[in-house]
């Protein structure tokens, strides 16, 4: 993908070349809207990855939100996994927000909802799995380690 094309395709998706790293909260909110609605504790979640990896000034905090109060088109999810497959390919990412940090916080994002009965029995649809499944060839991962599905988004 030429340097002009993916600069057309940031654009479709909103986001400014200063703000390039917020493409890798696309596939966090792709998978929140999964199951057709964004719950607190996925937006919590989202925010607190953004907050913590320097990502939500003022503008960027009003893009996101506004990421989580509609869902994304198939294009918008699709135009954005172009997008960051070329910025992960290129290296044009932070390292601490490489496939498999992505990838561990999609997991987190489609367990944070909890389970039933309040357990983690049957956290994660078959609609989140799809969009993990997704995101997973995205991101370029051959595998994903179960235990992705444990982690929290905590410091602890």
């Amino acid at each position: 993908m030429h340097d002009d094309h993916l600069l057309d395709k940031l654009r479709t998706l909103g986001i400014s070349k200063e703000r390039v790293a917020l493409v890798s909260l696309l596939p966090l909110v792709q998978v929140a809207w999964a199951d057709g609605r964004i719950q607190d504790r996925e937006r919590e979640l989202i925010l607190g990855v953004a907050d913590k990896h320097g990502l939500l000034d003022e503008h960027s905090r009003e893009m996101i939100e506004s990421w989580l109060a509609e869902a994304p088109s198939g294009y918008f999810n699709t135009t954005a996994g172009q997008v960051l497959a070329e910025l992960l390919r290129r290296a044009k990412v932070p390292a601490e927000l490489d496939r498999e940090a992505i990838a561990g916080w999609c997991w987190a994002i489609a367990g944070a909802a909890g389970g039933l009965l309040g357990t983690r029995l049957f956290a994660i649809s078959a609609a989140e799995r799809s969009a993990l499944d997704e995101i997973g060839r995205v991101l370029d991962l051959d595998e994903v380690p179960a235990d992705w599905a444990e982690l929290t988004l905590t410091d602890e």
